[in-house]
């Protein structure tokens, strides 16, 4: 029997992408003879100390691509081409009487670039090809415009050249499952949005002690790096359009600001007062989840860029904490289908600003649906979500 070596190509390892990677290396490492890691250069930082640092003694990590303090970006093709020969260089090395699975995680970053050198890597290497891609609505939704249609069907145009039998494609969007027969061209899994903590089990007393926050304020959550994706200025502008919201609430702010809408959200900010209220500090993996158990809707206002799964919808969830989002992609869809908040079309901050007093006005009875029977949810709990991960990864 050959021994199970895993190469996963990760070269944005950071935020959303840096936490998949370690579930991923958290559910293969007991049974593998070794894990390679490829990724960019300098990538430590304190979220991968918490994460990863030093504790999987098979874990090894290949510095492939300089990117400089990028966060999440494309990779362009010359930058790949230094990642897909540090591959082929490393399979040279340790490929006998190995039975190796190249995983590219997230291939959303480096789609094109893959495009280019696939074909390459496979007449390279005799291996196991494996890909996660985050975005997958060009398979399933109906374009919105002409100029849609065209970039759709070039994004199909790759995913089939990348993508071919008996290559195994992982989606996180369970409408796609609905529809098997457009993925004829490849093996196709579903794969659950994982997470881990003890999300839903915190006091609201506690909960408040470790956000500093008084037990009886009404608190709104958005964390997570803020962009434009991300929908911050729907939220201020609907908390500007109707100042009457903040004397009855606070709005908690967790994580850093992009430069992109740093100058208008700062304005507005500084408008609205002392009840917004920004945490700047890197919120570690213990304290997370009292965020989220002592909040009492947490906001998730996506642009109409943002089409794919959701790690705070998933702890929203797990957390009964209801939540407001927008009404379009999986994150619509899911919110929608089991109950677990309400929804408004992007951009519409008058809509929101409207939802954000119901929500107060309901004094906590809105909450979201029980969902410990769940599967959307619980089926990415980090025991149930190793398990489905090693039956499909073999």
């Amino acid at each position: 029997m050959q021994n199970k070596v895993y190469f996963l190509i990760d070269p944005i390892l950071k935020g959303s992408r840096l936490q998949l990677t370690y579930y991923f290396i958290e559910s293969l490492h007991p049974s593998a003879e070794a894990i390679y890691l490829f990724t960019r250069v300098n990538y430590r930082d304190k979220h991968f100390d918490e994460l990863i640092n030093q504790k999987y003694p098979k874990l090894i990590i290949i510095e492939t691509v300089d990117i400089k303090d990028a966060w999440i970006r494309s990779i362009k093709p010359n930058e790949f081409k230094s990642i897909a020969k540090a591959i082929v260089e490393q399979h040279k090395l340790i490929a006998a009487q190995r039975n190796v699975t190249v995983f590219f995680t997230a291939i959303d970053d480096y789609y094109f670039s893959l495009y280019l050198y696939i074909n390459w890597l496979k007449s390279e290497m005799a291996c196991r090809f494996v890909y996660l891609r985050y975005r997958i609505n060009f398979m399933i939704a109906a374009p919105a415009s002409a100029k849609e249609k065209v970039k759709n069907k070039l994004q199909k145009i790759l995913l089939k050249h990348i993508c071919k039998k008996p290559d195994l494609l992982l989606i996180m969007d369970e409408r796609a499952m609905n529809k098997p027969e457009i993925f004829n061209f490849c093996d196709v899994d579903f794969l659950p949005e994982p997470w881990e903590g003890t999300f839903g089990q915190n006091s609201r007393e506690q909960s408040r002690l470790v956000m500093n926050l008084p037990v009886d304020d009404f608190v709104f959550l958005t964390i997570g790096k803020q962009n434009k994706r991300k929908g911050l200025l729907d939220i201020l502008k609907a908390l500007d359009y109707d100042k009457d919201i903040l004397t009855r609430s606070k709005f908690l702010i967790v994580g850093k600001i992009e430069d992109e809408i740093l100058q208008e959200a700062t304005t507005l900010i500084g408008r609205l007062g002392e009840n917004v209220i920004q945490v700047n500090r890197f919120i570690d993996e213990m304290d997370l989840p009292y965020y989220y158990d002592g909040s009492d809707c947490i906001l998730l206002p996506y642009s109409l860029d943002f089409q794919f799964t959701s790690g705070v919808l998933t702890r929203a969830a797990a957390s009964n904490i209801p939540v407001i989002t927008t009404n379009h992609g999986v994150v619509g869809h899911r919110v929608l289908a089991n109950k677990l908040g309400t929804t408004y079309k992007s951009s519409d901050f008058v809509k929101l600003s409207a939802l954000l007093k119901e929500m107060i006005e309901s004094n906590r009875t809105i909450k979201a649906n029980q969902n410990k029977n769940n599967p959307d949810i619980w089926n990415g709990r980090i025991d149930n979500f190793k398990q489905t991960f090693k039956n499909i990864i073999g």
